[in-house]
């Protein structure tokens, strides 16, 4: 009796929690895709709605491609390539999102240096922004990383916006 009691109080309510559900292959190439290396967020969760972004070698060198579930990870959107440089690499993308905003920071070889740039998308992932240059510097610019703490990001992204458009697409960042 005390077995029974001991299984329905303790090991029974632990098989009603969450579970895994199958491992499932979310690029759609058989190439080289991975996250960043330097634990910076490639995976936003607002609800239901997950956002990913990842480096992708399918066309040639390495592209930003982002991903989207809206139902928690059951089913995912078809992928969506969001850089354009082929044969120059563009990775190591970092994401920050609330509500239906979501913004991404890359490190980009097109202009011959390691630079930053960054778009977003105010509609949940539908559309996207075009890019722009965070960094101008001769020394290398890598490894960006976001928070996703809203107030807070909100006012630095709104002081970046403000500083692009001032320093006539040029930006600092601090």
């Amino acid at each position: 009796m005390k077995l029974i009691l001991l299984l329905l109080t303790f090991i029974f309510p632990c098989l009603l929690h969450g579970q895994f559900t199958l491992q499932q292959r979310l690029s759609e190439s058989d190439s080289i895709s991975y996250l960043p290396y330097n634990n910076s967020n490639a995976i936003s969760v607002i609800g239901q709605v997950v956002h990913i972004v990842y480096t992708d070698r399918r066309d040639g060198a390495g592209e930003v491609f982002y991903k989207r579930s809206l139902d928690g990870g059951m089913s995912w959107d078809t992928d969506k390539r969001l850089t354009d440089d082929d044969n120059v690499f563009s990775g190591r993308a970092t994401i920050a999102a609330w509500n239906n905003q979501i913004h991404i920071v890359w490190m980009d070889r097109r202009d011959g240096n390691n630079e930053l740039y960054y778009k977003r998308s105010t509609n949940n992932g539908n559309t996207w922004s075009d890019d722009v240059r965070l960094t101008n510097d001769g020394a290398i610019s890598e490894y960006p990383s976001m928070a996703s703490k809203a107030d807070a990001l909100e006012k630095r992204i709104a002081r970046l916006e403000r500083d692009i458009l001032r320093n006539e697409g040029q930006a600092s960042l601090f």
